[in-house]
């Protein structure tokens, strides 16, 4: 993998998690505590090993491309006339052929991660592999069908027949370990990262690092789903996002004052119904593209009409938003709907808020970690 030029930091160590997976003499570590994502990564070594016996032994397409001969004429690896083959799949150039087999080996390990095909009613409801389990629009729709991988269900490609779009929304996908790392083997040209309504789609204790590996991606939804946690430092990396659907799961933590620094292309900010704890960024009023944006439902420290509620406070009493009325948002985020804002679900009724320190910060901290309050202009 390592001959892709500018390819993200992560395969570095799924080239490692791979090796340690498929048990490669010479190479196979000896792990330790600090290998923590590598470690992470043995929950899904029986779906790699899967995987890739799909993709050897199964997968008619894997042997299908074109290459020059040494006399600079084109021959194909395995015949056109092959009545095997479906008909939809194109003779492919040996550098798109390196990438067509990287993708489905990435898009296979992620069926099998996920209980794509499971005996139990933890497999997938649409268009998994075998046509008796579930629907589907075509068998060419299918995951692990012989058709060329961009007309499996919910992914689309570019001229460069790569993936650039990856729906999973509503497809049941069971794993308590998210995704494997082999996602990110779509990363360098990913656009559309769908997971939502995926209830049993879980991540332990966080989402992992290597999320920020998705540089290009515009739209990220992961709503209703299984996942908890804090957000990685990672995502508010992927400044290309517009859309960032979070909503009813059950995140935690602060959000980072880096959400409306590095993210400022969004234009869809829902991530209402979690547990996000403490002060509301005011860097969310640099978000000028914003058209809609959902806070709600979580337990972000508030001012009440009577009583300023100090951060320190509301962070120790259980149920400290619900039982708190007036605003919620800084005045630079209200300030918002004087531009593209026109969908804002939190409180801005009885006015702007300023922010009031308790003490002198020294100018050192960020807004989100000083103590102190929003207090009503």
């Amino acid at each position: 993998m390592s001959q892709f030029e500018n390819h993200p930091a992560s395969w570095n160590t799924l080239a490692a998690v791979m090796e340690e997976s498929f048990g490669v003499q010479g190479t196979t570590q000896i792990l330790n505590e600090n290998d923590h994502e590598i470690l992470q990564e043995r929950h899904h070594d029986h779906a790699r090993q899967k995987a890739l016996r799909w993709l050897s032994h199964e997968d008619q397409t894997s042997l299908i491309y074109s290459a020059d001969d040494s006399n600079g004429n084109s021959r194909n690896s395995q015949s056109e006339n092959d009545n095997n083959i479906n008909n939809s799949t194109k003779i492919l150039t040996e550098v798109q052929h390196e990438h067509h087999l990287l993708q489905r080996y990435a898009l296979a390990t992620i069926y099998f991660a996920t209980s794509g095909t499971s005996e139990s009613s933890s497999s997938w409801t649409s268009c998994a592999a075998s046509p008796s389990n579930t629907p589907c629009e075509s068998d060419t729709s299918r995951y692990l069908s012989p058709s060329t991988h961009l007309q499996w269900e919910g992914i689309n490609g570019n001229k460069d027949k790569v993936v650039t779009w990856l729906d999973l929304s509503s497809r049941n996908l069971t794993s308590n370990y998210f995704l494997p790392m082999e996602v990110t083997l779509l990363a360098p040209w990913l656009q559309l990262l769908w997971l939502s309504e995926n209830p049993y789609l879980e991540a332990g204790n966080n989402l992992p690092e290597w999320m920020g590996d998705f540089g290009n991606l515009i739209s990220l939804s992961m709503y209703r789903t299984g996942l908890a946690g804090p957000l990685p430092d990672s995502l508010y990396e992927l400044s290309k996002l517009t859309s960032l659907r979070l909503y009813k799961n059950r995140f935690s933590g602060r959000l980072l004052e880096e959400i409306g620094d590095k993210l400022s292309n969004l234009k869809w900010l829902w991530i209402h119904e979690n547990e996000f704890t403490g002060v509301v960024p005011s860097s969310i009023g640099n978000l000028v593209q914003l058209e809609g944006l959902t806070l709600h439902g979580n337990r972000f420290n508030v001012l009440s009409v009577d009583n300023a509620v100090n951060e320190e406070e509301s962070d120790e009493g259980e149920g400290a938003q619900e039982n708190l009325k007036g605003n919620v948002l800084p005045r630079e985020v209200c300030a918002l709907r004087k531009k593209k804002l026109v969908h804002l679900w939190g409180d801005c009724e009885d006015g702007s808020l300023e922010w009031i320190e308790n003490g002198d910060s020294g100018g050192s901290e960020s807004k989100s970690e000083m103590k102190g309050y929003y207090k009503v202009l």
